[in-house]
């Protein structure tokens, strides 16, 4: 219910379950967003960075489900790639710097000044700021990636192109046991939308029967800490991934591997390979062992 407040305010009134229950308390600072005649959002300050374009996306539907359209040149590209591959709390100005040629340095200069990279300078990188790459850049560079065979990055562990075609194997036997293998894995993500490669071979392996979807951006992966390659539907990683921001949210933002299988429903390796992820956007930090944070 909305009512007079004073003569220059209207409060809302909602019940404290509802505000509760999605994780606001009393206290709470927010900003009120509006979204159509009618419509507005109601979003934590705390939560607005990571939460808020993907809950109205989700909300609004497919129409909105569109990806920006950078216009970046292959050359920009490839510098916001390494940066990617670098991790969130190592990109400090002196540590790009000397990893990135003089030309390479001029071409960041320019994303900066168009806004297109930003430093983050809140709570620890107060003092000492780190290059950030938003989930739709971040989106947009792997997308390109994928999809122009002209653009050549340096491979890291962390990137979402499967690279690599696997080796002939000359024993029929072998090729046999792999193509089922292989088979099984294709069935299953087609079924539910999430794999585990256990190692280089499988995923090469995957690389070259989904490269289609790969390049069309219907099937990522990662390679994780564990060496194993955590490989997901577009649509399978977008559920997910709302549900693992909303478990951060009723959280505090911050949530331990165990309490997101848990809240979420998800089995442990589908959270974990969304938070590969998260990682290597530089959305969230481990705290500590298998404990997450959100900045």
């Amino acid at each position: 219910m909305i009512v007079n407040y004073d003569s220059n305010n209207y409060a809302i009134l909602i019940e404290k379950k509802k505000l509760e229950s999605v994780g606001f308390r009393e206290g709470d600072n927010y900003y009120v967003i509006n979204l159509d005649r009618g419509v507005v959002a109601l979003v934590k300050k705390s939560d607005f960075k990571n939460v808020l374009k993907q809950k109205i996306r989700d909300s609004l539907g497919s129409d909105y489900n569109t990806m920006r359209d950078y216009g970046l040149t292959n050359e920009q590209i490839k510098v916001i790639d390494k940066i990617i591959g670098v991790r969130f709390q190592e990109r400090t100005k002196s540590n790009i710097s000397t990893s990135l040629s003089e030309q390479e340095n001029a071409i960041l200069e320019d994303l900066i000044k168009s806004n297109t990279i930003k430093l983050y300078d809140q709570g620890k990188y107060s003092e000492t700021p780190v290059y950030s790459v938003t989930p739709d850049l971040f989106k947009y560079v792997k997308t390109s990636l994928n999809s122009n065979s002209n653009v050549q990055t340096k491979p890291n562990y962390n990137s979402n192109q499967i690279q690599d075609k696997p080796k002939t194997l000359s024993n029929p036997n072998i090729q046999k046991s792999q193509s089922l293998d292989l088979n099984i894995l294709i069935d299953k993500i087609n079924k539910e939308g999430f794999i585990i490669a256990q190692n280089d071979n499988e995923a090469k392996m995957l690389s070259e029967s989904l490269s289609q979807k790969i390049k069309s951006g219907k099937v990522l992966g990662i390679k994780g800490f564990d060496s194993h390659y955590y490989i997901f539907t577009s649509d399978f990683f977008d559920k997910a991934n709302s549900k693992i921001s909303n478990c951060f949210s009723k959280n505090d933002g911050k949530c331990s591997l165990k309490e997101m299988s848990e809240i979420t429903g998800l089995n442990d390796k589908v959270c974990k390979g969304i938070l590969m992820f998260l990682l290597e956007k530089g959305d969230i930090i481990e705290k500590s062992n298998s404990i997450y944070q959100m900045l």
